[in-house]
């Protein structure tokens, strides 16, 4: 009876060992939420990311922005490289590609500047509502475009372990990445003041 007893004891602290390394590890959780926001689904990509303040969440001024950016999303590739855990923390190198906003921007300026240029000298008070809705749209034809410009990004992912599961944090780096290099055409823009 104790040889049985003490067998069972062993299996059990051995289950228990082995049952204890298989956690998720960070590359899974980078993966999901890399997944989920290809597959434009916000909600669970949201449950992948770490809340940091206002990061963290996906919030739109508009739903043509929404559209806008859920095009940019799916239209990302990614491969994960190697993957380094220290203990509640882990970085993950990747390679990003995305559509790179700033070539469709800079484009959407030189095609669409003559047509503003001529509303705004024609006499009649620009409709702003009617611009912005024009260039939304050919943001959004111009990112769905098969031959739409992409961008290669290298970023270093950083997850934090909660409970469990490994969050990824919404570092700028990141958010670059996966909207094409937009943040550094944005403080370019706003340089050249």
């Amino acid at each position: 009876m104790k040889k049985t007893t003490y067998i069972l004891l062993s299996l059990t602290l051995i289950f228990t060992l082995i049952l204890s390394g298989c956690g998720v590890k960070p590359d899974v959780n980078a993966k999901a939420f890399l997944d989920a926001l290809k597959a434009q689904d916000m909600s669970k990509a949201s449950s992948f990311m770490k809340k940091d303040g206002s990061k963290g969440e996906f919030k739109y001024d508009s739903p043509e922005q929404e559209k806008m950016i859920k095009a940019v999303f799916s239209k990302i590739d990614y491969k994960l490289d190697e993957s380094t855990v220290k203990g509640d923390n882990a970085t993950i190198k990747a390679k990003i590609t995305s559509i790179d906003l700033m070539r469709v921007s800079n484009k959407m300026i030189s095609e669409l500047m003559p047509t503003l240029m001529a509303q705004a000298l024609s006499g009649d008070k620009p409709d702003e509502k009617k611009q912005n809705e024009m260039m939304l749209q050919y943001m959004v034809n111009s990112i769905n475009d098969p031959n739409a410009p992409k961008t290669q990004t290298d970023v270093t992912l950083e997850l934090v372990k909660d409970g469990n599961q490994w969050l990824v944090k919404p570092t700028d780096d990141l958010l670059n990445a996966l909207t094409g290099n937009y943040d550094k055409m944005a403080n370019s823009w706003g340089n050249k003041k």
